[in-house]
């Protein structure tokens, strides 16, 4: 039975559309790939990202014991902060372990990865809760699907560099979006979130703020001919989610089993999906 909760801890349906990310890298810009590497560099991720939930878990126990919205097995008593961290440093050891056997540069990903997580969730640096510095600390993590698929058989170059923070800034637009869900939660809790620093309207006006950025980097990578113009389906993508937490904004008494959240999942499906679609043409 302790070993669901363990599962629970790493909260892969938040994030298993980042694989799909990762594959697209590796494949759409190396399809000649052999399978032995290719699944290497997809496991190998897998472990590694799992790790970002497991730490997020580890160092917010406090404060999600408190927010119902959460399902923290380590909040919740389900599993220690000792068994959370030591779950954390086995994922992302294995995940390093199986990138390095690909590539030094695949392990040097990776380590990227590892440290990002590190800055975001441990004190004292702690990013995440410095308001501003959080969005750029978050759009570099999640720039790290494409980064470590593309650099684990391309090594680093500005293509593949570029590519991954048009990633990371799709997840950047939408994080003042996500912070403003919790509000109060976090209010309460002390938590120093972009939305409990300057409000819910001026989070919101962040948020659009910021998808217009996207979308003009995007229109610079095309420039570039870094990736083609249809790929701007990926963007519209994300739009799902954007729609989930106006909603949940609105409406903070609505329950999961609420059609957003049905809309929330296709947004991952489509996440996954599209990149692969348009990086393998």
């Amino acid at each position: 039975m302790r070993l669901r909760h363990f599962i629970n801890n790493i909260r892969i349906s938040h994030w298993w559309w980042w694989i799909g990310v990762c594959a697209a890298a590796v494949l759409g810009f190396n399809p000649s790939v052999g399978v032995t590497d290719f699944s290497l560099i997809i496991v190998g991720f897998t472990f590694l990202f799992a790790s970002v939930y497991t730490l997020n878990n580890t160092y917010d126990h406090q404060s999600d014991k408190w927010n119902p919205e959460k399902n923290n097995p380590v909040a919740h008593g389900r599993i220690s902060y000792n068994e959370s961290f030591v779950q954390t440093v086995v994922l992302a050891g294995t995940g390093l372990v199986l990138l390095g056997l690909v590539s030094l540069s695949g392990f040097i990903s990776g380590v990227v990865l590892c440290l990002l997580n590190i800055v975001y969730h441990v004190p004292p640096l702690r990013t995440k809760s410095r308001p501003y510095i959080d969005i750029l600390s978050i759009t570099l993590l999640y720039a790290t699907p494409f980064f470590v698929g593309y650099s684990a058989v391309n090594g680093f170059d500005l293509r593949g560099t570029g590519i991954a923070i048009l990633f990371g800034l799709l997840s950047g637009m939408v994080h003042p979006f996500q912070t403003a869900k919790d509000l109060e939660q976090d209010r309460m809790n002390g938590d120093n979130t972009i939305a409990a620093s300057i409000g819910l309207k001026r989070s919101v006006m962040l948020s659009l703020i910021l998808v217009v950025i996207t979308l003009l980097y995007f229109e610079l990578l095309v420039t570039a001919r870094f990736i083609d113009s249809k790929m701007i389906l990926y963007p519209v993508t994300f739009i799902p989610s954007l729609a989930y937490y106006v909603k949940t904004i609105s409406d903070p008494s609505h329950k999961k089993i609420d059609s957003t959240v049905l809309i929330l999942r296709l947004n991952g499906i489509l996440g996954g999906i599209v990149p692969i679609y348009f990086l393998l043409r």
